[in-house]
């Protein structure tokens, strides 16, 4: 995250990528990119620098790691589903494996500094042919990649309403129970 490469802009910029907002603007940009023609994406800059935003100076994961965690769980499903978002500055990437298990990627960024904090949605989900259970994952100002909560779901479909901090990444995997 770069606002500007000289002046105050620059600690900004080095502040931002490291918070939750740093966390789901790399994620927006991963969904984003999934959704277009790009064929390859590259996250840089991981070496122990300023610029890593994937761990802080003691190695501990930060936000966006969780960013390129979540986005690799649904590479390694393998099949990409359909995602259809109804909203600005709110982005979904969604994939399942050939088991049935399901897997949804969900961000919220906004790239203002506005005093609204909060964001409501909700979510279907469709073409569930057996008992499941429903994991929510979590990222934002005070999570990294927590599970926050666990439902069963035991409908063709599912419907839950969300609602998060601005500037947060939620994965969502679905499995039999």
């Amino acid at each position: 995250y770069v606002k500007a490469w000289s002046g105050p802009d620059v600690t900004y910029g080095f502040r931002v990528q490291r918070s939750s907002k740093g966390g789901a603007f790399t994620a927006s940009v991963i969904a984003a990119c999934q959704k277009s023609d790009l064929d390859m994406l590259m996250y840089y800059d991981a070496r122990p620098t300023i610029w890593n935003g994937l761990f802080n100076d003691f190695n501990e994961k930060g936000k966006q790691y969780f960013a390129l965690y979540f986005f690799n769980k649904l590479y390694e499903m393998g099949l990409e589903t359909e995602s259809i978002v109804d909203g600005e500055k709110i982005y979904a990437v969604s994939a399942k494996c050939e088991d049935g298990k399901k897997g949804f990627y969900i961000v919220t960024y906004n790239d203002d500094d506005s005093a609204e904090n909060e964001v409501e949605y909700s979510l279907e989900i469709t073409g569930l042919s057996f008992p499941c259970k429903a994991l929510f994952y979590l990222t934002d100002s005070q999570n990294s990649g927590a599970l926050i909560k666990e439902e069963t779901v035991s409908a063709d479909s599912y419907r839950v309403s969300l609602k998060t901090e601005k500037n947060s990444i939620v994965y969502i995997e679905i499995e039999r129970s």
